[in-house]
């Protein structure tokens, strides 16, 4: 019989892992001391306790920091075995990452610094740029059984949400066809104070920050763009905004750019990277080894910094034909989720945006001009439907309010009961619904956003519905419909 078929096994191997876990923190060093490896079921539990028996307690925790962040079993092990010491798992999880980063990245700048070749700094470079990766089997393996990954989208139109976090979308056009005025509209959304512009709807309250690179327009007319950016979202033009940044790379080469860009949004905290126009940034679009290049710099930095990144090309300038250009085109419509095609209407001056491409339901099109330099919408023909007309559609719940409903199923017994924390947490796992650590995050979350109130603190602390969800509760399992119907174009 394979030992690993064993039920016992599942739960010495929690056992063992629980003892490391708790010896890292010092919570019980030397029970941890104790352990004989050779009793260890996991080889990296073996190696790691034979290295504990001559740490101090001191080094412990540094030399355990990076195996702990990196290992899915030592970090279930953590959530167990912070449990009864009242230590938030994500949040020491997290911290030891990054004290893992920091320490890491000071002795790599120090080596690049003193690097004496090329060659030498360019090592260096790639395995500060790695650091940031999530080193986990997460990254490659899909597992159906954990909670579904964050997919979050900053922007909606016609209640479709659309520009997702951690992801591509591109804008294409022919050249001088409007793709730039498109792009103007989406950042004045991301920033505007009202969250809106030209029907365009942002996902949160406040701004998201955003990085937007122009490769092809003098300073000039980049100077322009910024102001009327500012315009478009209601911000005094006067000066620059706090959540927009402008870099104009004209007057680079196109293996400067690239690195411009890299160096900066590592450095800094942004939701979205515009790269208007991404063709500048390599030496031939028809080259497949420069392009898969790019696009694994591109998609790295995507998966580090967790933005979306919104990249702008042109079209093939023959005729009808709407491909984009060169082989980094091909790329781009293969990697990215979405996909925008503008196309101008010389009689009318109206520009349709159009979704062409996308691995979800494709977004309604919709219309915008330009009267006495005011930005007007349009209403446009639906590919579709080949005619545009209004019909009603249902409400379509958001992936908040999904997650938020399938939380509140704790409380659908009895809306006005209160409950501890540990009390959410079994129902939740009873029901199969929730995780533990998800739970506690979601509590946190909630607390922030008013929907629960508490009662107390610590581990007597009492969690109950707000006043108002626990009348929408009441209203859902009443039978009574969410939201209304809305009349929306399609």
């Amino acid at each position: 019989m394979n030992p690993k078929d064993n039920p016992i096994y599942e739960q010495s191997l929690e056992f063992e892992l629980i003892l490391l876990a708790r010896a890292i923190f010092g919570l019980d060093t030397e029970g941890a001391r104790k352990v004989s490896p050779a009793w260890c079921l996991r080889p990296e539990s073996a190696q790691a306790y034979s290295k504990l028996k001559g740490l101090s307690d001191d080094a412990i925790r540094e030399t355990f920091s990076y195996m702990l962040s990196t290992d899915r079993y030592l970090q279930s092990a953590l959530e167990h075995a912070m449990d009864d010491a009242g230590y938030p798992a994500k949040d020491i999880l997290a911290k030891m990452r990054k004290d893992y980063i920091s320490r890491t990245e000071k002795a790599l700048l120090e080596k690049f610094n003193n690097a004496s070749t090329d060659k030498q700094k360019l090592g260096y470079l790639e395995t500060l740029q790695s650091l940031y990766r999530v080193v986990s089997s997460d990254v490659y393996f899909v597992d159906v059984s954990a909670d579904p990954p964050n997919e979050e989208f900053l922007l909606t139109w016609q209640d479709v949400p659309f520009l997702p976090k951690g992801d591509m979308t591109t804008v294409k056009a022919k050249a001088k066809s409007g793709k730039t005025q498109f792009v103007k509209q989406i950042i004045a959304a991301l920033i505007s104070p009202s969250g809106q512009c030209n029907g365009i709807t942002r996902a949160r309250d406040h701004p998201y920050r955003v990085y937007w690179m122009d490769t092809e327009q003098s300073h000039c007319s980049s100077y322009k763009a910024y102001k009327m950016v500012l315009r478009l979202a209601g911000i005094d033009d006067s000066k620059n905004d706090e959540n927009l940044t402008l870099a104009n790379s004209r007057m680079q080469g196109y293996k400067d750019r690239f690195e411009q860009l890299e160096n900066d949004v590592r450095h800094a905290d942004y939701d979205v990277v515009v790269l208007d126009g991404i063709k500048d940034v390599v030496k031939n679009i028809n080259d497949p080894e420069e392009t898969d290049e790019l696009m694994s710099r591109v998609l790295r930095l995507i998966q580090d910094r967790n933005i979306n990144l919104l990249s702008v090309i042109h079209e093939n300038p023959n005729g009808e034909d709407a491909k984009m250009r060169g082989w980094l085109g091909t790329e781009l419509a293969n990697k990215s989720f979405e996909v925008f095609e503008i196309k101008p209407n010389k009689e009318t001056e109206i520009f349709t945006v159009e979704n062409t491409e996308r691995r979800e339901a494709p977004i309604p099109p919709f219309g915008f001009k330009f009267e006495d330099g005011t930005l007007v919408g349009c209403e446009v023909e639906s590919k579709l439907q080949g005619q545009s007309h209004m019909r009603l559609v249902p409400y379509k719940l958001s992936r908040a309010e999904q997650e938020w409903n399938q939380f509140a199923k704790a409380f659908e017994q009895n809306p006005d009961l209160s409950m501890t924390q540990k009390e959410i947490i079994d129902k939740h796992l009873a029901m199969g619904t929730i995780k533990r650590a998800t739970t506690q995050n979601r509590i946190e979350q909630y607390l922030a956003q008013h929907k629960l109130e508490v009662d107390g603190s610590g581990k007597s602390a009492r969690y109950s519905l707000s006043p108002s969800e626990r009348s929408k509760l009441k209203q859902r399992l009443n039978g009574e419909p969410l939201q209304p119907l809305n009349d929306a174009p399609f």
